[in-house]
């Protein structure tokens, strides 16, 4: 008889990313799961964790994104930072902004889009 699948473990990875505003942590929580698996926080996980810290506290950062999933970013209501307006029309600007900067790290050849539409065409 098989033996049951092993629960994934969850670790935490840093990733520096240079972006116009400096030097970036990008720190991602991931089983190596898909999805639907819950990141759970056993002795694995939290001593990988203590490394990512020790890491942080040695690097000159100027700010910090932390997702649960690779490529899993937010914008929005959910997001707060120093001087945020918490206006609808801030959150859809901040939409547009994740997205374009997002799309290079999925689909490297693409630029960023510094901007968004209004819509129109001259069609």
């Amino acid at each position: 008889m098989a033996e049951p699948a092993a629960d994934p473990v969850t670790r935490f990875f840093l990733q520096p990313a240079a972006t116009r505003a400096g030097r970036v942590a990008l720190v991602t929580i991931d089983n190596g799961a898909d999805w639907q698996k819950p990141n759970t926080f056993g002795a694995e996980a939290l001593a990988s964790l203590a490394e990512v810290l020790d890491e942080l506290e040695r690097g000159d950062w100027s700010g910090l994104l932390l997702t649960g999933k690779p490529h899993v970013f937010a914008a929005g209501d959910i997001v707060t930072y120093p001087g945020k307006v918490p206006l609808i029309s801030v959150g859809f600007g901040e939409a547009a902004l994740a997205v374009n900067n997002a799309a290079p790290i999925v689909e490297p050849g693409m630029g960023i889009f510094p901007g968004h539409s209004s819509g129109g065409s001259s069609e």
